[in-house]
């Protein structure tokens, strides 16, 4: 170390290092290659040749990783130290060889994944647009059909979009298709906004998939679409999705499909809190685009869902692999 610590021997930790110091890593956490030392492996994933309309999440990661240096070590909410009950670093960034050919594109962030899921690591990603979560779900559904926790203003279960089948809109109607998650294990939360047709997200009700409008969200609480969630997800393993839009763009509105009328920030925090102890292998946070936030609100926003995602995976883990903390 070139810098000699002098005064405060505790700073020898990057993590109690003032924030505004340091090369940008999730959480302040060590960047590493090496696998066999990780646990929970936070990947950067810069690619949204999958969006529709508005770019932009491909800057996501960067600004995330600033951001989340405000995060400190200590859910104050729930009591868990993710960083004392497992091994958690930055692993880099999942970046495109060949970005604008979409369906090789989503190879290559499956190959990536492959490699981190043939090692034992518990994959955070953070996109990136909602196509990257296909990829992911191809490496890690290895075992069995998932279930999946979605959060998000869209189903993202629609079909062909000018010519392709794969983008952002469509990861889950595919996943299912390519036996990946089991539509009757899943729960979409958050669902609004207007619509190109009425049958739009017609796939999520007809597989089984459980749609939880932001109307009902509104209605019952966030303490009810948890349980909610719980009794759709069972016992089995399980993914968690978390797209951005899912809040008010009042709170994040650095996306490129936001839709007013969303959940608030706490509202999303204490969800995911109360999703603690279901056996999650895997999430991601999606659909950050700083070129249309404000300030760098929606970032810091998200770094704090992050967090939370954080904590219920290294929760999960622990469960899971007892002897995995580290």
């Amino acid at each position: 170390m070139i810098k000699k610590i002098e005064s405060y021997p505790e700073l020898a930790d990057p993590q109690l290092q003032p924030r505004y110091s340091g090369i940008p890593t999730f959480f302040r956490l060590p960047h590493t290659e090496l696998l066999d030392e990780v646990d929970i492996g936070l990947v950067g994933v810069p690619f949204d040749g999958g969006v529709t309309n508005r770019s932009g999440a491909r800057h996501g990661p960067r600004d995330i990783r600033n951001q989340s240096s405000l995060i400190r070590k200590i859910n104050q909410a729930t009591g868990v130290a993710p960083f004392e009950l497992v091994r958690v670093a930055d692993l880099g960034d999942a970046w495109i060889e060949r970005p604008f050919e979409l369906q090789g594109a989503l190879a290559e962030i499956a190959a990536f994944f492959a490699t981190v899921h043939a090692v034992g690591v518990t994959p955070l990603s953070v996109g990136g647009d909602h196509s990257i979560s296909l990829p992911i779900l191809r490496t890690i559904a290895t075992d069995g059909l998932l279930g999946m926790v979605h959060v998000d203003a869209h189903c993202d279960t629609g079909d062909d979009y000018l010519g392709s089948r794969f983008h952002h809109g469509a990861s889950f109607r595919r996943a299912v298709e390519e036996g990946l998650i089991d539509p009757k294990r899943v729960v979409q939360i958050g669902i609004r906004g207007s619509l190109s047709e009425l049958g739009m997200w017609q796939f999520s009700y007809d597989s089984g998939m459980r749609v939880v409008s932001i109307e009902e969200f509104h209605d019952k609480g966030w303490r009810w679409a948890a349980e909610e969630a719980r009794k759709v997800i069972g016992s089995g393993s399980a993914y968690l999705s978390f797209d951005v839009d899912s809040l008010d763009p009042v709170y994040a509105p650095g996306t490129g499909t936001p839709e007013p009328g969303g959940l608030t920030t706490l509202e999303a925090q204490r969800l995911i809190r109360d999703l603690g102890g279901l056996d999650f292998v895997g999430a991601d946070l999606v659909e950050v685009s700083p070129p249309f936030d404000t300030g760098g609100i929606t970032s810091m926003t998200v770094a704090t869902i992050l967090f939370e995602l954080l904590c219920v995976l290294a929760k999960a883990r622990v469960q899971r692999e007892p002897m995995s903390r580290g």
